[in-house]
C-alpha cells in the first residue's frame, strides 16, 4: 500500500482538529507514527485494514478491533488508522469532469429525480451538493441547498459520453439538460 506521507499527515491534522478527546488525539498520533516510521505492515481490505504492529501482532480494524484498548472501550490506534485511511482515500478521490447529475430516490409516490452537483467521486460513493431542497435515502433525511452528502454511486445518474477531440484523444462530455438555469 502506497501512501503519500505529506497528504496523510494533512488528513491526520484535519482529523485531530475535529476531536476534543485526548485519547483519540493520542491514538491518531500513534497511528501516524506507525505509518510514517514504517514500523507497521498495513494491508487494505475491502471494508477494513489489517495492521501488523511493531510487536508482530496483527489486528483487523474497521470500527472494531481485537486489541486491549478496544476491549476496555478506549480509542485505539488501529481504529484510528482505519479511519485515517478512509479519509485519505476520500481526499484523493477523482474529480468528476463536470459537476452535474441527478439523484434518484424511490419513495411511496414513485421514483424521484432531483438535480444535484457532483463534488467528487470515490470508487463506490459520490459526494453531492444539493441544488434545491433534496430528499436523500433514509427516514426523512433532507439536504438544504448547498449542503453536501456522501451517497452510493448507484443512486446518482451522471450522463457522460466519450467523445474525441481533433487529435483523436478521448475526453468525457457530461450532458446537463436536466440542470435548472
Amino acid at each position: 500500500m502506497n501512501i503519500n506521507i505529506q497528504k496523510f499527515n494533512e488528513v491526520a491534522k484535519a482529523a485531530k482538529a475535529r476531536t476534543n478527546d485526548k485519547r483519540w488525539t493520542a491514538a491518531i498520533d500513534k497511528a501516524v507514527a506507525g505509518v510514517v516510521s514504517g514500523w507497521w505492515v498495513i494491508s487494505e481490505l475491502f471494508d477494513s485494514v489489517l495492521v501488523t504492529t511493531e510487536t508482530g501482532q496483527t489486528y483487523h480494524a474497521n470500527g472494531a478491533c481485537q486489541c486491549r484498548a478496544y476491549e476496555l472501550g478506549q480509542p485505539c490506534k488501529h481504529r484510528a488508522l482505519a479511519r485515517l485511511i478512509t479519509l485519505y482515500r476520500e481526499s484523493e478521490a477523482v474529480q468528476v469532469a463536470a459537476p452535474c447529475a441527478v439523484l434518484v430516490t424511490n419513495s411511496y409516490a414513485g421514483r424521484v429525480e432531483t438535480p444535484v452537483k457532483v463534488v467528487c467521486e470515490t470508487p463506490k460513493k459520490v459526494r453531492i451538493r444539493a441544488v434545491t431542497e433534496t430528499k436523500i435515502g433514509g427516514r426523512n433525511r433532507w439536504l438544504a441547498p448547498g449542503e453536501v452528502a456522501l451517497v452510493p454511486k448507484s443512486a446518482v445518474k451522471i450522463e457522460r459520453t466519450i467523445e474525441r477531440n481533433y487529435n483523436g484523444a478521448p475526453f468525457v462530455v457530461v450532458r446537463c439538460d436536466h440542470m435548472p438555469i
